[in-house]
């Protein structure tokens, strides 16, 4: 229910919809960023490119949309996300309520979030809200509550398409690493369609960004609903989940028994792992109480969470450097045999033919140079302004090497090499030269030391090896 004054919509709408919220302090290096990707990436990508670059720029873009949230709000970067969904009138505000040990969130019986919510650990309590244009705005609790469905209804504004999502501070938030993150229900009560509503497109978003699921599941369902099972299969499986039976008090505790029964026999036959399923009531709490729900999230919350946001901007320059490798690979090929036909050809006519090939395969050649040196150029600013934001918000961002997508979680890529060509029986002398200059430089992100068909062959090598 809006509780708020028709005074006090008017300004929250105001506000949402302005261009003139708070300019985080990094707004000008994350424009220059962008400028990079979406215009000069364009101009190099115009005669080469990989036939699959949409997809790897579509994840760019991606990546790049959740890095500018998190800098602008930089607490949240390293914090182990744990998203919290499930259907119409799951019960995920009032678990979360629970969790906090007091109603910060909307949990009424209608369906209610509309937009995103992160919830922290702060020094105090602190409300702020990103719009559709990037602004910071700062919110009070009444405002944040009112941020409903019914909301919506009421005055007409799709606040869960304004406001892209909100962020809570509570200084009794007691996991210094977690993120908790409640997200729109995906589903509406008496929606029979087949069309996806944006509510579930924002929650499937939200969600594959996690790095933990709890997932709940209302008891008078009897069991996990077919339309869940369907909106799982759409995350990402490796996501750990733990699967949530709420409004436990609303049936027999035999019968909750059996339902939980039943949901584990489901989720197996239907290849979804998972890590419990437990019952919850915010009715009855000593009957379903929160804490076993809390001791899972004291396990998660061992930990901060690695910042992978270099790494996975890398992962597009790197595959595009490569395609261009590869092309000019094959217009070197291409040329030697042109130079080996025009040494056995004699007539005159087919020589010059043969002559005009070489001089355009040159020209490709130079074009995939200027290209490639246009490319790296690009990386080095790109990452260069990475590390001033990095520098700003206090995370280290540096650019990482080409060993360190083969090997992202800090492993001995030596001590792998080894083992790898221990069990392939392959002699040492055999990859001596490659091995020597990589244990001097105490990396391989430079290929200075060998020719580029020897470079390629070492690179399916640690392939293999670190697969």
């Amino acid at each position: 229910m809006n509780t708020l004054t028709p005074e006090q919509s008017h300004s929250l709408i105001c506000r949402a919809v302005s261009r003139k919220g708070e300019e985080g302090p990094m707004a000008a290096i994350l424009s220059r960023m962008e400028n990079t990707i979406n215009e000069e990436m364009h101009k190099v990508s115009r005669y080469h490119s990989p036939p699959d670059l949409v997809h790897y720029f579509f994840e760019f873009k991606k990546e790049f949309e959740r890095f500018r949230e998190f800098s602008e709000f930089p607490e949240l970067a390293r914090k182990v996300i744990v998203g919290f969904g499930g259907g119409f009138s799951a019960g995920k505000s009032s678990l979360l309520n629970a969790i906090l040990g007091r109603k910060i969130l909307p949990a009424e019986v209608d369906p209610t979030t509309t937009v995103p919510a992160f919830i922290i650990k702060g020094s105090e309590d602190a409300i702020s809200a990103f719009n559709l244009f990037g602004k910071k705005i700062s919110l009070s609790a009444d405002e944040f509550v009112a941020l409903t469905h019914d909301y919506e209804k009421e005055h007409g504004t799709p606040m869960g398409h304004i406001l892209k999502s909100a962020h809570l501070a509570l200084p009794e938030f007691r996991w210094e690493n977690l993120a908790l993150l409640d997200t729109p229900g995906y589903s509406n009560a008496d929606d029979n369609s087949e069309t996806e509503s944006a509510d579930a497109r924002t929650a499937r978003t939200q969600l594959n960004t996690a790095q933990f699921l709890v997932w709940l599941i209302r008891a008078e369902a009897g069991t996990i609903p077919e339309k869940d099972l369907k909106f799982l299969s759409s995350l990402r499986p490796e996501i750990p989940k733990l699967f949530i039976l709420s409004q436990s008090d609303k049936r027999e505790e035999e019968d909750i028994r059996d339902i939980i029964s039943l949901i584990r026999s489901t989720l197996e036959n239907r290849g979804i792992a998972f890590l419990d399923v437990l019952p919850f009531s915010a009715r009855k709490k000593k009957l379903y109480p929160a804490e076993a729900i809390t001791a899972v999230l004291d396990q998660w919350n061992t930990k901060p969470r690695e910042v992978l946001f270099a790494r996975n901007f890398k992962v597009l320059f790197i595959h595009f450097i490569r395609y261009l490798d590869a092309c000019k690979l094959n217009a070197e090929r291409s040329l030697n045999r042109l130079n080996r036909v025009l040494g056995l050809a004699d007539d005159e006519d087919i020589r010059q033919d043969i002559e005009d090939l070489q001089q355009k395969t040159l020209l490709e050649i130079r074009q995939l140079d200027g290209e490639r040196e246009i490319l790296m150029g690009l990386s080095n600013t790109f990452f260069r302004e990475l590390k001033k934001v990095g520098d700003k918000v206090g995370i280290e961002m540096p650019e990482p090497s080409e060993m360190d997508l083969l090997a992202p979680d800090g492993t001995n890529i030596l001590e792998l090499l080894r083992a790898y060509m221990e069990k392939e029986k392959i002699r040492p002398k055999a990859m001596e030269k490659f091995l020597i200059p990589l244990m001097q430089a105490g990396e391989c992100g430079n290929y200075a030391f060998i020719t580029r068909q020897e470079g390629e062959k070492f690179k399916d090598f640690l392939l293999k090896a670190c697969a």
